[in-house]
């Protein structure tokens, strides 16, 4: 019997984090359905909530280079675990908001950080450590997470909302984060690298050796020269 190939660590560590960025891409692209919930509690115009999510897209892409450069400094894994403990936070506390000052410090501003640290600057950062060759297909994966992700939790966003109410909702969602997703980052994101055997740099082949060329020696040229000539060569 054969035994089983255990996968690379390089792989454990990329699914992980791609799974973390699928919980938390999804929960921030989920704010769109809360906006209607919201309106008819509050009160409050479009205007005001849009403002809330333009915030959020404006923070989350300006926290992108700050995201990279701690990710190179203290590792991905501290990276991934105090984004999802901002997420948490964000939609624990929004969830108990009372006014628009509330959402925008909880959704515009913790959520939006949360987010920004789960970004594919993290994702490159993982794909740069522990992988030498074929680094875009671990990118590439990592950000096919991040669509993955509005595609499951926006649906269960509205089914939720929807059976419970946008704050049960966000409860829900933000205590799914914190249990499932936390201790796959502490357990299974790792600093130390071990690049991948298996996509390591191969090394440039080696130049075939040229064969050495023979050298006519100069008696065996003048031979065949007087032999064209048709004159008897001095050796015959």
């Amino acid at each position: 019997m054969s035994s089983i190939r255990r996968p690379h660590p390089a792989w454990i560590v990329l699914a992980a984090v791609t799974l973390c960025m699928m919980a938390g891409t999804g929960l921030r692209s989920s704010f769109g359905v809360y906006i209607k919930p919201m309106e008819a509690e509050f009160g409050w115009g479009r205007g005001a909530l849009s403002g809330v999510a333009a915030v959020s897209l404006l923070i989350l892409g300006a926290v992108g280079p700050f995201v990279g450069r701690l990710a190179d400094r203290w590792g991905p894994r501290r990276v991934v675990v105090f984004s999802l403990l901002l997420l948490g936070l964000g939609a624990l506390g929004a969830c108990r908001a009372l006014g628009l000052a509330q959402i925008y410090l909880t959704i515009g501003l913790l959520m939006a950080v949360g987010a920004g640290g789960l970004s594919i600057a993290t994702g490159s950062t993982v794909a740069a450590r522990w992988f030498e060759q074929r680094r875009g297909v671990a990118i590439g994966l990592a950000a096919g997470g991040m669509s993955a992700g509005q595609l499951v939790v926006i649906p269960l966003a509205m089914s939720l909302t929807l059976s419970y109410g946008w704050r049960t909702s966000y409860f829900w969602l933000a205590v799914g984060l914190l249990v499932l997703m936390l201790p796959i980052a502490l357990l299974l994101v790792r600093t130390t690298t071990r690049p991948s055997a298996d996509f390591a740099p191969t090394a440039p082949p080696a130049p075939r050796a040229r064969p050495p060329r023979r050298r006519r020696s100069r008696s065996r040229s003048a031979s065949r020269h007087w032999k064209r000539c048709g004159c008897p060569s001095s050796g015959s």
